[in-house]
């Protein structure tokens, strides 16, 4: 009876210190994130369904996206956001119109600009962790399947994740964006995240 009331008081402390360290590895990992929320702008494309060819959509609109509102060349994130929201009506057209001249589906678009929960993601060597962020959600039909999440501002975007590295221009610019500090926290999120996966 001693050795089963001790063994449960180990697991209990095995909990309430597995609790205690999640619980901190979250208000750190969104502190951070409040850090880095004022100078990036996030891009969310919910596909349809998860089905083969939504997903498939999915890509392709966030490809033709990616590309749009690049070429706009805007010098700050308060600058890209003024233009998604001035231009948001047409944006959507544009979506809409790739989709049927391209694809050759209809496809309901909802865009928006907004600031929403991000799950902890990584792009490159760089981990930007979960949290609070601002971002253009662009929903497809019932807005059910899975999501691609990435960078605008600066351009954090890969055309190919297999193969994806930050471009030096992003990194020295997200460097004075964010600070030394901060930045190199990123890095850290990343080594970090490698570390713990097995096989890394």
């Amino acid at each position: 009876m001693k050795h089963k009331k001790e063994l449960s008081l180990s697991i209990a402390c095995f909990l309430l210190s597995f609790l205690c360290f999640m619980a901190w590895n979250q208000e750190r990992d969104e502190n951070l994130a409040a850090k880095i929320c004022p100078a990036v702008l996030r891009l969310h494309v919910i596909g349809a369904s998860n089905s083969d060819q939504d997903q498939q959509v999915k890509l392709q609109v966030k490809s033709f996206v990616v590309k749009q509102i690049s070429s706009w060349n805007a010098s700050s994130k308060d600058e890209l956001m003024l233009e998604v929201q001035n231009r948001q009506t047409s944006l959507t057209d544009a979506i809409r119109s790739y989709a049927a001249s391209e694809l050759g589906i209809p496809l309901d678009v909802k865009l928006s600009v907004s600031r929403t929960f991000f799950p902890t993601k990584s792009y490159g060597d760089l981990t930007f962790p979960q949290g609070m962020y601002d971002a253009v959600e662009i929903r497809l039909g019932a807005g059910r399947g899975r999501n691609w999440w990435c960078v605008l501002y600066p351009e954090l975007c890969f055309p190919d994740l297999t193969h994806a590295v930050v471009p030096e221009e992003s990194k020295e610019k997200l460097t004075k964006l964010l600070g030394e500090e901060t930045y190199a926290k990123l890095l850290e999120s990343q080594n970090a995240r490698l570390s713990i996966q097995p096989g890394i």
